[in-house]
């Protein structure tokens, strides 16, 4: 029943245009946050700004660690070599910029990481979800070090298993 209210509210926000909500939606029980991506920082990673309701404990601008994909790493702030792909994998976040977006966040996970980064899974206006599209697209991996909400980690999962089987992305290099 969840995953259908899901549905019924992705449909009604992209029916309407993705336009501004002032305030934030119940889908079930699952809390949907309307918000613009203001910045990539990285491929798993974006900098937002809320355009309505304010979660509980967060700010307007929130730098926002996507749950359950990790990217490779650009290593700007290190003396290393970016990752094999990380150029590709921040290109493709950053061409969600400006975009307007739900954010959904997760009790499973917690609401920060350790360097007070949101977490949170980021829904786009044609009703998919960022997170899952970086890993079916093959630029980030599934990431379980931290576990989250269950039905997202099997999609999460799957979403790699064919990515590599069909050598998108950084897998078929």
């Amino acid at each position: 029943m969840k995953r259908t209210g899901i549905t019924i509210f992705l449909l009604v926000f992209l029916v309407t245009g993705c336009v501004r909500q002032e305030s934030s939606k119940t889908a079930g029980e699952i809390l949907l946050y309307p918000a613009k991506i203001t910045a990539a920082v990285d491929g798993d990673t974006v900098k937002i700004q809320f355009l309505g309701d304010i979660p509980e404990d967060c700010s307007e601008k929130e730098t926002v660690r996507f749950i359950g994909v990790n990217t490779p790493e650009l290593n700007l702030y290190k003396d290393e070599e970016p990752e094999y792909f990380s150029q590709e994998a921040y290109s493709y976040t950053n061409s969600y910029y400006r975009e307007e977006v739900l954010i959904e966040l997760d009790e499973v996970t917690g609401l920060r990481d350790r360097y007070g980064r949101l977490l949170a899974y980021v829904w786009l206006c044609n009703t998919t979800m960022l997170n899952k599209n970086l890993i079916e697209d093959g630029y980030g991996r599934y990431y379980d070090a931290f576990p989250f909400r269950s039905e997202y980690m099997c999609e999460f999962l799957l979403a790699e298993t064919d990515a590599r089987q069909n050598k998108r992305g950084m897998w078929g290099k």
